[in-house]
């Protein structure tokens, strides 16, 4: 999944999302917070992400996000505009999230848990998987530097963990831009899993700068370009076997809608 959230859902995850949209008395900060919700349809030059080019010709990565409270679930998928990698244009990945929101003192820390569910529909071999994440980021800060763990509990039963830092700013009343960079290193386990190389190395690093444009209150156009690649030389080896490259200039823009 890009940066940037299924045939199915494991039991797990499923009753997390229950719960969380079943008894808002549990999670949610407090009874009274409004449900919101947020569509986006960007279009993308290729679908990378994570390192893994999985499909190097153009998609279409539709999302919807509904939060309220604390809690957010999200349901994102890679539609390919070809038949590059499914027999024709049509999903191959569709991952579901929930997250919640740590209820940090400070103003200054976002912090949050969640669970991820990958399902991988229209192809063969690549079974279903899901993981639990820890995020924290310092949005207050002129450079805002922010930390990801996941843990694959399932098929890949490793660890993948990134670091990034981003600086936003204002160009006019309508317009933002956003500049960043990231690097990311995945355990033996993950690695052999995803790039069949069995060892703890760094992955992937991205540069990227994106634009946000709002036409209304809700309604934003918006646009990316970056570059990734691999830092270690096996990796990138792995790559070459697994994926279509082992570094990607892409880009994209789309729409994204308030409700």
């Amino acid at each position: 999944m890009k940066p940037g959230c299924f045939r199915f859902v494991p039991p797990i995850a499923m009753s997390f999302v229950v719960c969380c949209c079943g008894f808002p008395g549990a999670v949610f900060a407090g009874e009274e917070a409004a449900l919101s919700a947020n569509f986006e349809l960007p279009f993308y030059s290729s679908y990378t992400s994570r390192g893994q080019v999985s499909n190097d010709e153009p998609v279409l990565e539709p999302s919807l996000t509904l939060s309220k409270g604390d809690v957010t679930v999200n349901v994102w998928g890679n539609y390919n505009l070809t038949d590059r990698v499914t027999d024709d244009a049509d999903f191959d990945e569709i991952d579901f999230t929930v997250d919640y929101a740590l209820p940090i003192p400070a103003e200054s820390i976002e912090m949050s848990v969640g669970v991820l569910a990958y399902t991988y529909p229209n192809t063969e071999n690549n079974p279903s998987t899901w993981e639990v994440f820890w995020t924290v980021s310092f949005p207050e800060l002129f450079i805002i530097p922010s930390a990801e763990i996941y843990f694959d509990v399932d098929e890949g039963d490793g660890l993948y963990a990134t670091l990034s830092l981003e600086h936003e700013c204002a160009l006019s009343d309508d317009l933002a831009l956003a500049l960043g960079v990231s690097s990311a290193v995945g355990s033996s386990n993950y690695n052999d899993y995803f790039f069949a190389r069995d060892e703890n190395a760094l992955n992937d690093g991205n540069v990227y700068a994106s634009l946000s444009y709002s036409l209304t209150e809700s309604l934003r156009i918006n646009g990316i370009i970056a570059y990734m690649w691999l830092w270690d030389k096996e990796i990138r080896s792995g790559a070459r076997e697994v994926y279509f490259d082992d570094s990607d200039l892409w880009g994209g823009c789309g729409i994204s809608y308030d409700f």
